[in-house]
C-alpha cells in the first residue's frame, strides 16, 4: 500500500539525491563509491530519482488528499470507507486530513536526517521542534475519535521528545566515551 512503502521510498530517494563531502570530494550518500559529479549519476538522478521523489512526495499524496477533500462530507459512507478508511477511520470527520499531517511530519524528519547527516545535534533539535509543533496541534485539535488514542498520541510525542533530548544530552556529555561530532 501507498502508506507502507512511502517513507522508505522517500528516504531512499533523498539518499540518492544527497552528497557527503569526504576529503574534498562529494560522494553519493547512498553509496560512497560514487562521486556526485559522475555524469552517469547525474543522468540517473534526473531521469529516475527526481521523478520518483516528486511522485511519492507530492503527486500521490496530493491526488489522494484531493480525493479525500472532494469526498469529505461523505467519508463515512460504505464506499468511501472502503476507499479511504485506512486514512480516515481513526479521525473525527472534521479532521479527515490528519493522517496527511502525520505523513508530512514524518517526511520532515526523514528529509532533515538526510540533509543534516553530519550534524546530528541540529537534526535532534529540529526533530524536537517538529514533534513539539505536532504535539501542540494534537492538544489543540484532538483529531482522534477515541480520547484514549488522542492521549496516547500526545504521550508518544512527548516521550519521543524526551528520548531525543536525553540522547542529545548523553552524547554531548559522554559517560562511555561516545560523542557526537
Amino acid at each position: 500500500s501507498f502508506i507502507s512503502f512511502q517513507p522508505g521510498i522517500i528516504n531512499f530517494s533523498i539518499k540518492l539525491l544527497s552528497c557527503k563531502k569526504i576529503l574534498n570530494f562529494d560522494y553519493l550518500q547512498y553509496h560512497y563509491g560514487y562521486l556526485c559529479s559522475d555524469p552517469l549519476i547525474l543522468k540517473f538522478t534526473r531521469m529516475l530519482v527526481y521523478p520518483v521523489f516528486f511522485l511519492w512526495l507530492i503527486i500521490l499524496p496530493g491526488f489522494i488528499f484531493y480525493q479525500l477533500y472532494i469526498n469529505r462530507n461523505s467519508l463515512y459512507s460504505l464506499e468511501n470507507i472502503e476507499r479511504f478508511g485506512f486514512l480516515t477511520s481513526d479521525y473525527k470527520q472534521k479532521h479527515y486530513y490528519w493522517e496527511f499531517i502525520r505523513i508530512f511530519y514524518r517526511y520532515a524528519i526523514i528529509i532533515l536526517q538526510n540533509i543534516y547527516i553530519d550534524e546530528p545535534k541540529i537534526v535532534a533539535m529540529i526533530v524536537i521542534i517538529v514533534l513539539l509543533i505536532y504535539l501542540i496541534a494534537l492538544l489543540y485539535f484532538n483529531p482522534h475519535f477515541d480520547s484514549i488514542v488522542n492521549k496516547i498520541d500526545k504521550e508518544f510525542s512527548l516521550v519521543s521528545m524526551i528520548i531525543i533530548y536525553f540522547a542529545l544530552f548523553y552524547f554531548q556529555n559522554p559517560i562511555g566515551g561516545y560523542q557526537l561530532a
